[in-house]
């Protein structure tokens, strides 16, 4: 309707549907009706504009792809080249903006596919936009402007159409190695990358000092959707040395799905990973093992939501290779099935069945994990978040509860570690408990905040299959 307004004019717009409203109250009008209407009291013949936005899927996008100023004289000569990308049609505005406020607004029919645009003022040209006023419905509003607008922000500001956006500010930290640990952080992002939110171009730079241990942490990040594979794929860059760890990553995403936001959805990611420990001091040195660790990474999932029965279902792949200076090598893959049943509000249950083989010389982070816990085990490099209750880095067989004890399978070796104690190598098909017990991620009254809501009773089992390096739980 916005758009019939700027089409026909604002008197024109008001004169339709005061006509249209004396005409037709009280009765059932077709859309036809409100069409022939506007053609009557506009003059115009309409037909193509109700055509390309009621009856098709055509979209409409303008970008200025080229400004060119020069100097003749006292005036400016300024060329603005615009161009359709979209299959639909709109008369467009263009303005431009110049030095002391001048400005200058000129009109295209939108009908070619691409246009040049000259004008003429007394001051330098500052930037060019197509469509000033929000009158068209586009699908890309960020090639609207030339040069692009950018923006510097404390901390926050709400994602914008038209700006890109800069954000700044402190961070801070503290724990028993580095002691106090301050820092600032830098980011910079086309409206928001984030699931269906398509934005562009969003990056991160942070870094932090450690007082006590004169430690320099840092961290650098960027990911921007990319045309292979549906809407949401994208392609993730980071790097980052904290807490005695250097990680870097190249990663490669697809979301795969006909839904926008709920529906089944197929994921596959495509990683290659390099991780160098240099200090257990920050992480429970049960569970990690210092060195290098190089190799590719291979993910799918699919995962299917609904009201009695969900679920969704894991493949891991991951091989260290002995490149580039990395210290292991080993293959590791993992099968896990989760499903969720619920039979009435309030009576849920589910159910999580787990296989996974590794082989070679694996380091600790890359076993398997028979049982969870909540020690305090370890900060993951992605963040700058403390000490807390964490799962063990490799993939744990049950869920977190409230048993702090982990036992890890080596699966080449054949044998666990309890913490830093080794047990014997199980035999064959001989079942062996882990469990985990405990009220976990239960919900708080409102009316009480002492009472939970909601209680779980993880339980977990097992055994190992004749060859070394497998493992199944349920």
């Amino acid at each position: 309707m916005f758009m019939l307004k700027y089409l026909v004019g604002d008197e024109n717009f008001d004169q339709i549907m005061k006509t249209y409203f004396r005409r037709y109250r009280f009765k059932h009008p077709h859309t036809e009706d409100f069409m022939a209407v506007a053609e009557e009291v506009s003059g115009q013949d309409l037909k193509w504009f109700f055509s390309q936005w009621l009856e098709t899927t055509k979209t409409c996008d303008y970008a200025i792809t080229e400004l060119k100023s020069q100097q003749v004289g006292d005036l400016f000569k300024t060329e603005v080249e615009v161009e359709r990308k979209g299959d639909a049609v709109m008369p467009i505005e263009v303005c431009l903006q110049a030095k002391g406020g001048e400005k200058a607004l000129k009109s295209w029919d939108g009908k070619g596919k691409r246009t040049k645009i000259s004008f003429q003022t007394k001051s330098k040209p500052r930037w060019a936009q197509i469509d000033p006023e929000w009158k068209i419905l586009e699908t890309n509003r960020w090639n609207n402007r030339k040069p692009r607008k950018v923006t510097l922000h404390p901390i926050f500001d709400f994602p914008d159409f038209e700006e890109y956006q800069i954000f700044y500010g402190p961070s801070f930290w503290y724990d028993g190695v580095d002691g106090a640990t301050p820092g600032l952080w830098l980011q910079g992002r086309q409206f928001v990358d984030s699931g269906p939110l398509k934005g562009k171009n969003q990056w991160l730079l942070g870094t932090s000092w450690g007082i006590r241990s004169h430690t320099l942490n840092w961290k650098v990040s960027y990911h921007t959707p990319i045309p292979l594979g549906g809407r949401w794929s994208r392609i993730n860059l980071q790097a980052n040395h904290s807490h005695g760890r250097l990680f870097s990553s190249l990663c490669l995403d697809w979301h795969l799905s006909p839904h926008l936001l709920f529906g089944p959805a197929h994921k596959i990611g495509l990683r290659g990973e390099y991780l160098d420990v240099q200090d257990l001091d920050y992480v429970y040195e049960g569970d990690w093992s210092p060195g290098k660790v190089i190799g590719p990474v291979i993910d799918y999932s699919y995962s299917f939501p609904g009201i009695h029965f969900s679920g969704r279902y894991s493949l891991s792949l991951k091989s260290g290779q002995k490149v580039w200076g990395g210290e292991y090598h080993f293959n590791r893959g993992s099968l896990e099935l989760r499903n969720r049943f619920r039979w009435r509000r309030g009576l849920r249950a589910g159910l999580r069945f787990f296989t996974g083989y590794v082989g070679g010389s694996p380091p600790n982070q890359e076993m398997f994990f028979i049982s969870g816990g909540t020690a305090l085990t370890t900060r993951t490099w992605d963040n700058m978040g403390g000490e807390g209750e964490t799962l063990p880095p490799g993939t744990p067989l049950c869920q977190r509860g409230w048993k702090p004890e982990r036992i890890l399978w080596s699966a080449s070796e054949g044998k666990g570690h309890l913490g830093h104690q080794p047990l014997h190598p199980l035999p064959s098909y001989t079942p062996f408990p882990f469990y985990n017990v405990g009220n976990v991620g239960a919900k708080l009254s409102l009316k009480s905040p002492s009472r939970r809501e909601e209680s779980r009773l993880p339980l977990a089992g097992g055994f190992k299959p004749p060859h070394p390096s497998t493992i199944l739980s349920v």
